[in-house]
């Protein structure tokens, strides 16, 4: 029989491809259309045929063609998914000749078919049958196209930069990392993480397709909670699942800043489905593919260790039933175990270092941990998140914002109430995800004292599994398609916001709460983030003017926590300078586009959400920043008591911009700018950079700058002309003169002297007068001078301050303490 089987679905195979070459030739020399859209139809009409036989013929299979057409379609994609890939990794990784990567292909491809085929798409008794999806499901995908398209224009940020260089460094055969992100600077997991973002690339992605796809495997989510409502014989509670998952929370930072936390909840609702499919069959197949997806969570992000209720509680079950059989549990530990393989490689060859990271991580993370945060990471769960992403990203009015969420907040605790009556009924499922969610709340508040958004979202996940269950078993299950409506509706609202706001280089961002969300927010002021819809159009102009340009602003910022990586993609590393440089080089000054229009400001030409024009420097002494090197964190951190710069100007009519090339780094600058008396205020500002215009003061302006590392500030002037990037070349301000020990002292020419500045220590002897400027900067603090807290990009997506979150916590900050990487 199984011979027989070999030779039909060979025959089958055979009849597909030429039914692929008849297409093809009668489309090409009949009708006359085009090669590649005759291949296209050559190849759907194939896949029809070898469908049907495969169907009919080959496997015989008794399950409805809506069931097994779709499972069909999900092999060949991954068939041609695994082809892709074979002929990636031969040719590009390993340089082999095509033609033996291509014969390696044409054997992996058609067996792995078979067996899917075989298993899966036409196995006799399929127990998903009677859940198969119609086109009614279809709204499964709203969501993940939503948030797919978000994600084209996310954050090109420090951590998803750091990623995709070591990534970028695998597929081109310069290394393989056996260890994956940090935690807290003390422990690393597998490198699942970097060897995914490295296959990716070696499919041919570039960063926007890199991210999206990453977006994609994070929205799957909604996709197996619709399976796990259809295993549960529940269908109702799959729009209100999703409903819930749509609704904006912390988690749906996790697609503004795309980086490998965004793959918690999607593994977590894995270990759900397969999970539950064990418990109730007690196949190894299910269990191994519970111990994979627990394992992959936890190198997404260690924080889903918290939800380790949830796979011992589907052992346990199964345990109880007597279906834990011995072969389940080998497969169970052995899936488990399979993605630490070269993390385990790389401790033993080390003498495990991980043990004393560990007891490090005990001693520092959990000595910052509080109960009394309870509470508040409930909150920030059930409805915290909302309540921001409504107020504080979105501008809702606060009654409004108020009324959504409190109608959010009753509506959860309607479901939370009729979810705990199932438990208490009998509902093994819902138990286990009550267990899990309180249980998992518990956890985080043990493990740390600080919970950034990217924390939550394997909780996220399991709370709107329990409301969810519990609304789907009330009076008010009818309204799960007006609820679906009203979260799709903000949910989009939200993305076409985010996109918005990313076009303009305005995003609102704070520190805090993004990172704790259990802290007092702080001032939310405009970010400007390069989109990664933008890093071609970045890498291109790098590859053309990196190597001959001096980039300052917003724009020299992010070529700094992106560490070039665009260019990288296209040309190779660019040896870009940003801050400081020669003064015949060309100098850029790069500043967001809304910035740019508060200031009057016409740019020379675009890169993103960046307007670029020409500019002079004035303040020679900012460290100069070279993107290539990729130091990480790629500037040096300080949080030393600040001092006081001051610069004198002579009467211009140019703009004078300044930036903080620090910006989460150090403590926010305290910048102002005098004519005589008169304090000149900003005519455009956002995170990290000031625009001041002096027309008309007609006398000296006099910058003052209140920071612990002034070298980390630069300072630029604006010519009012509008000149080509290709003319502009320092050399040509105004005399600069500089106040120290209250004397004027002239520099000439270029404005570029060395000898620009000294500076007064606040608090120092004969320094009186600098004291209350420092003692101002130190009382305007987080959320209130410049920045709204003190808050640093990590290795998992952020390190954030001692001081700031001793501050936001009512605490007196201890200048020694060391930073904390999340």
């Amino acid at each position: 029989m199984f011979a027989l089987r070999i030779v039909r679905y060979g025959v089958a195979g055979g009849l597909s491809l030429l039914t692929h070459l008849a297409v093809l030739v009668l489309m090409v020399e009949i009708v006359g259309l085009g090669a590649v859209a005759s291949t296209t139809l050559g190849f759907m009409a194939s896949v029809a045929v070898s469908f049907l036989l495969q169907h009919h013929w080959v496997f015989r299979s008794q399950a409805a063609r809506r069931v097994t057409a779709p499972r069909f379609v999900a092999v060949t994609l991954f068939g041609l998914l695994l082809n892709t890939s074979i002929m990636a990794v031969g040719d590009r990784l390993f340089g082999l000749h095509y033609l033996l990567v291509q014969a390696v292909a044409f054997a992996a491809v058609p067996v792995s078919n078979y067996l899917l085929n075989r298993a899966w798409t036409f196995g006799a008794a399929h127990d998903d049958a009677a859940h198969s999806w119609s086109w009614w499901d279809l709204y499964v995908l709203l969501p993940i196209g939503a948030l797919t398209l978000m994600a084209g224009f996310s954050v090109l940020h420090l951590d998803l930069a750091r990623d995709l260089s070591i990534a970028r460094d695998m597929a081109q055969g310069l290394g393989v990392p056996l260890q994956g992100p940090q935690l807290a600077g003390l422990i690393h997991l597998g490198p699942a993480w970097f060897w995914m973002l490295a296959w990716l690339q070696l499919l041919g992605l570039g960063i926007p397709g890199l991210v999206m796809m990453v977006a994609v495997l994070g929205t799957l989510k909604f996709w197996l909670v619709a399976l796990i409502g259809r295993k549960l014989d529940a269908p109702l509670i799959v729009p209100l699942w999703v409903a819930m998952l749509s609704l904006p929370a912390w988690t749906l930072f996790e697609f503004v800043y795309v980086s490998h936390p965004a793959m918690v909840a999607t593994c977590m609702a894995a270990v759900m489905l397969f999970g539950l499919r064990f418990m109730r069959a007690g196949r190894w197949t299910d269990a191994a593919a519970l111990g994979l997806g627990y394992s992959l969570a936890l190198h997404a992000h260690p924080s889903a260790v918290a939800l380790v209720a949830l796979p011992a509680g589907f052992a346990w079950f199964a345990w109880r039933d007597g279906l834990l059989k011995p072969s389940a549990v080998a497969a169970l530990a052995l899936a488990f175990a399979v993605p630490f393989v070269p993390w385990l490689i790389h401790e033993a060859g080390s003498g495990f270092p991980v043990l004393e990271g560990l007891a490090e991580y005990g001693a520092r993370e959990r000595g910052g941990a509080d109960p009394a945060t309870l509470a508040g990471l409930f909150w920030a769960v059930a409805g915290g998140g909302a309540m921001y992403w409504v107020s504080a990203m979105m501008g809702w009015p606060a009654v409004l914002a108020w009324s959504f969420v409190g109608a959010f907040v009753a509506l959860s605790a309607f479901g939370l109430g009729h979810a705990v009556r199932l438990a208490r009924a009998g509902d093994r499922f819902v138990g286990l995800l009550l267990l899990a969610f309180f249980s998992g709340l518990g956890i985080l508040v043990l493990l740390r004292g600080v919970h950034p958004y990217y924390m939550l979202g394997g909780l996220q996940l399991v709370w709107a599994g329990i409301v969810a269950c519990g609304l789907a078993h009330s009076r008010l299950a009818p309204l799960r398609w007006p609820l679906l409506a009203v979260a799709y509706a903000v949910l989009a609202v939200a993305a076409l916001q985010v996109m918005d706001f990313q076009r303009r280089g305005d995003l609102p961002f704070a520190a805090f709460p993004l990172f704790d969300v259990t802290a007092e927010a702080g001032e939310i002021r405009p970010q400007p983030f390069l989109p990664v819809s933008a890093a071609p159009a970045s890498g291109r102009w790098l590859c053309e003017n990196g190597e001959a340009a001096v980039v300052h602003g917003a724009y020299g910022l992010s070529l700094v926590h992106s560490f070039g990586i665009e260019s990288r993609f296209r040309c190779g590393p660019t040896q870009v300078r940003v801050a400081d440089g020669p003064s015949d080089a060309r100098h850029v000054l790069g500043l967001s586009l809304a910035v740019l229009e508060q200031a009057g400001i016409a740019s020379a030409e675009t890169v993103g959400s960046f307007g670029l024009i020409r500019a002079v420097v004035v303040e020679k002494n900012t460290t100069p920043l070279v993107p290539a090197e990729r130091r990480y964190p790629p500037v040096a951190v300080s949080w030393a008591t600040p001092g006081t710069t001051r610069i004198m100007l002579e009467a211009s009519a140019r703009k004078i911009v300044t930036t903080d090339y620090g910006f989460m780094m150090s403590r926010p600058p305290v910048i102002r700018a005098r004519c005589g008396m008169a304090e000149l205020a900003p005519v455009a500002a956002d995170n990290v950079t000031r625009v001041f215009d002096p027309a008309g003061c007609g006398e000296p302006v006099e910058l003052e700058i209140v920071s612990a590392v002034p070298e980390l500030i630069g300072v630029v002037l604006v010519p009012p002309a509008r000149n080509r990037l290709g003319l502009v070349h320092g050399g040509s301000a105004e005399p600069v003169n500089h106040r120290a020990d209250g004397e004027h002292q002239q520099s000439g020419g270029d404005g570029l002297q060395a000898n620009l500045h000294e500076q007064d220590r606040a608090g120092g002897e004969g320094k009186d007068r600098n004291q209350p400027a420092a003692r101002q900067a130190e009382a305007r603090g987080p959320g209130r001078a410049g920045l709204p807290a003190q808050a640093r990009h990590g290795a998992d997506a952020g390190h954030v301050d001692e001081h700031a979150h001793q501050r936001a916590h009512g605490r007196q900050p201890d200048e020694r303490a060391e930073h904390r990487e999340q």
